[in-house]
C-alpha cells in the first residue's frame, strides 16, 4: 500500500490533527491510513489494532481530495497536519462537481446560448 510505503520511510515524526480537534495522532504509532468502504471517512489504524476515525465528510469526491491532501502533507515531512472541517471541504465542492464526479460526465444545460 502506498501510505503504509511512505508511512515507513517518511513523516514519521509528523502528528496528525483530528476534524474534530479533539485527537492527535503521532505517525509513529499508525500502521495505515485509509477512506472507508462507504467513501465518507478516513480512518487510522493504529499499531495496537485499532482504527479510530481521522475525519468525517460528506462524499468520496471529498474524502477523497482530503486524503491527497494527507499524502502531500508526509510527502512534504510535515510536522503537524489538520484535518480540514467537513463544512470547509463541502464549500470546496459545488453542486455541479458533485454532478460531475458521480457518473463522470459533464454536467448537461437546458437553455439557449
Amino acid at each position: 500500500k502506498y501510505v503504509t510505503t511512505i508511512l515507513s520511510q517518511k513523516g514519521r515524526n509528523m502528528w496528525i490533527l483530528s476534524e474534530d480537534g479533539k485527537s492527535l495522532f503521532n505517525t509513529n504509532n499508525i500502521v495505515d491510513i485509509y477512506i472507508t468502504p462507504s467513501g465518507d471517512a478516513i480512518k487510522v489504524a493504529l499499531s495496537g489494532h485499532m482504527d479510530l476515525t481521522l475525519g468525517e465528510y460528506g462524499c468520496r469526491e471529498e474524502t477523497g481530495f482530503v486524503f491527497s491532501q494527507i499524502l502531500a502533507a508526509l510527502t512534504d515531512s510535515c510536522k503537524l497536519h489538520r484535518m480540514p472541517p467537513k463544512e470547509q471541504v463541502s464549500r470546496r465542492f459545488t453542486t455541479e462537481e458533485r454532478q460531475r464526479a458521480a457518473n463522470g460526465k459533464k454536467t448537461v444545460r437546458r437553455g439557449g446560448s
